[in-house]
């Protein structure tokens, strides 16, 4: 049940859009992209989307209004950040996360793959891999400090 006050669908959030003063192109504009992102990711409701669709395009006009505000950036370079790579990697970043508990899955798969056979068996010939090479450079060394050494790893290895 949607929050009293707090729009809910993309007609509450185009009206809201007027009440904080945008342009009906602008609006238009939102509806298109949020049209493309809801097909990228379903999930995101008009809310959101207005919140990363108002971060990205007002950069340049934020920027534009502080630095007028304070002397330090005219209006006009502010102007000429639409579209640089600081408003496009804002927007990519934006559509890359559709869902922060995504990495959750990796752990899952990992669990999942210690219940199949095929991986008891590649770490069953890891191992006997490993132990074939100890006796071979135990054999390929005997009689020297390094054989000995080896032939001890490789007795403790087979008590274990």
């Amino acid at each position: 049940m949607p929050t009293p006050g707090i729009p809910a669908t993309l007609a509450e959030v185009e009206s809201q859009m007027v009440l904080d003063g945008y342009t009906q192109a602008q609006i238009a504009a939102f509806a298109a992209w949020y049209a493309a992102a809801v097909a990228r990711d379903p999930a995101l409701t008009p809310l959101d989307g207005y919140t990363i669709w108002a971060a990205g395009t007002d950069l340049s006009g934020g920027v534009g209004q502080v630095g007028g505000l304070l002397g330090q950036v005219p209006a006009a370079a502010a102007s000429s950040l639409q579209g640089t790579t600081a408003v496009k990697a804002a927007n990519s970043v934006a559509a890359a996360v559709s869902n922060p508990l995504d990495f959750l899955r990796n752990i899952g798969a990992f669990f999942d793959k210690l219940s199949e056979a095929s991986t008891w068996l590649r770490i069953g010939e890891f191992l006997l891999g490993a132990a074939l090479v100890v006796v071979g450079i135990s054999k390929l060394a005997s009689g020297t400090a390094a054989g000995r050494a080896a032939a001890k790893v490789a007795k403790a290895a087979a008590l274990a």
